[in-house]
C-alpha cells in the first residue's frame, strides 16, 4: 500500500466506528447514563448497548441489548433506529423490549435519537438519546 494514501494515513475504519457515552431521557427516566460500542456493518451502524456510562451491563448480561441504525448510501446520513433490549435480571425478571425511532448526526460525532418503546416497565414515550463519540 502506498504510504501516501488516505487508508495508509488514517486506516479504513468508518468515522462513526467507536465507543459512545451519553444520556437516555423519556417519560420514565431523566439523564440516565448510557454507553454503546458501535461499528458500521454493511448499511447499518450497530453494536451492543449498556444502561451504564461505563460499557458494562446493568442487569447480568454481557450487554443490555443491541442498537441498529440505518446508514445512508452517502455513509453520513442516518435514519431508522431500533434497540432490541434484553435484560437478564431486572427487578427479578427477564426484561425484553423493543424501541424504535430515528437518528440524526450532529457535528460528525454526536448521535441524537428520538424514540418510543415498550418493555417490562410498560410504554416509554417522548424518548431522547444523545450519544457522543469518545476520542
Amino acid at each position: 500500500m502506498d504510504e501516501n494514501t488516505i487508508e495508509a494515513k488514517f486506516g479504513t475504519a468508518h468515522f462513526l466506528d467507536g465507543r459512545y457515552t451519553g444520556t437516555w431521557n423519556d417519560n420514565r427516566y431523566s439523564n440516565f447514563p448510557i454507553s454503546a460500542t458501535l461499528g458500521v456493518n454493511g448499511e447499518k451502524l450497530k453494536g451492543p448497548f449498556y444502561y451504564s456510562g461505563s460499557f458494562s451491563s446493568c442487569c447480568g448480561g454481557s450487554n443490555d441489548g443491541q442498537i441498529s441504525i440505518e446508514l445512508g448510501s452517502d455513509g453520513i446520513t442516518l435514519g431508522a433506529f431500533v434497540y432490541d433490549q434484553f435484560l437478564e435480571s431486572f427487578q427479578g425478571q427477564n426484561c425484553p423490549g423493543t424501541y424504535t425511532g430515528s437518528c440524526t448526526l450532529n457535528s460528525f460525532s454526536t448521535l441524537e435519537i428520538s424514540f418510543t418503546g415498550n418493555d417490562c416497565e410498560g410504554d416509554h414515550t417522548g424518548g431522547k438519546i444523545v450519544l457522543s463519540k469518545q476520542f
